[in-house]
Formats: structure tokens, C-alpha cells, sequence
């Protein structure tokens, strides 16, 4: 990926979970190029962002869709969630008991995890989460001793 053309790319998904796999897929391989080692936990965070803007942001999920932005550069990704939902205060989500075995409930606590800076908020059409993650800077290269 040369260092002067950043990918931009925006989805437009039904509310159906069917779509969460190759989603990841694509994220997974984009972020790939640029950064190996983030591909697998980019594509985690976005699935579970889009899970629940599926499952908790959709008015009517046989009608209502799920947007999503990629913006992919140099120095980060950013990856934006977009819902019609009634919304939510990020801030005071709780973080589940870990003793607690559930299989749902964590998937905030995994996208905090995962990416550098996470917020949420009110928009126009709805509401938008977004996560950055911020790419290691390149390795140094190294001197040559001849």
C-alpha cells in the first residue's frame, strides 16, 4: 500500500448477522497488507461492533441496515459503525464479572481491548461508533556495518 493513498471504503449492510464473516474477512485482509500482526483483532473488534449495531441499533431489522466506514492509512486504522438505534452512553456500560460465564455482554469490554481509542455518539442519521487503532511506527533500519 503506498504511503500516499490511504483505502476508504463504506458498507452497507442489512441487519443480518450472515454478513458479520465476510466482513471480518475483508477487514482482516486490508489491515493485513499494513499490518499483519492487527488483522486478526481489527477484524474481532469490528465484527463485535457490528454485531451489536445489529442486534441493539436496528429499529426493524428486516428493513433497517448497518453502515460501515473504513479509513485505512499510514498511521491508523479507523473503522466507524453507523445505526439507527435509540443509542447509548458508552461510558457507562459495565464491564461484566469475569466469574460470570455468559456468552454475551463482553463484546465492549473486547473492542476496548483491542483498539487505541473507542467513542459513541448521536449523529444525524442515527448513531456512530468508532474505534482507531494507531499502527506501530516502521522498524528502524538497521546500519550497515560494511
Amino acid at each position: 500500500m503506498s504511503e500516499q493513498t490511504p483505502v476508504i471504503m463504506h458498507m452497507q449492510i442489512p441487519s443480518d448477522t450472515k454478513y458479520l464473516a465476510a466482513i471480518g474477512s475483508l477487514v482482516e485482509a486490508l489491515v493485513g497488507i499494513r499490518e499483519p500482526s492487527l488483522g486478526f483483532s481489527l477484524q474481532l473488534a469490528l465484527t463485535e461492533a457490528v454485531a451489536n449495531a445489529i442486534k441493539h441499533g436496528t429499529r426493524s431489522p428486516a428493513t433497517d441496515d448497518v453502515g460501515i466506514d473504513l479509513f485505512l492509512d499510514a498511521q491508523a486504522v479507523r473503522m466507524r459503525v453507523h445505526d439507527h438505534g435509540p443509542g447509548f452512553d458508552l461510558e457507562s456500560v459495565e464491564v461484566p464479572d469475569e466469574d460470570e460465564l455468559s456468552d454475551h455482554g463482553r463484546g465492549l469490554q473486547i473492542i476496548r481491548a483491542l483498539v487505541d481509542s473507542l467513542s459513541y455518539g448521536p449523529t444525524p442519521a442515527g448513531n456512530t461508533l468508532e474505534m482507531i487503532k494507531f499502527f506501530p511506527p516502521p522498524a528502524a533500519a538497521e546500519p550497515d556495518d560494511s
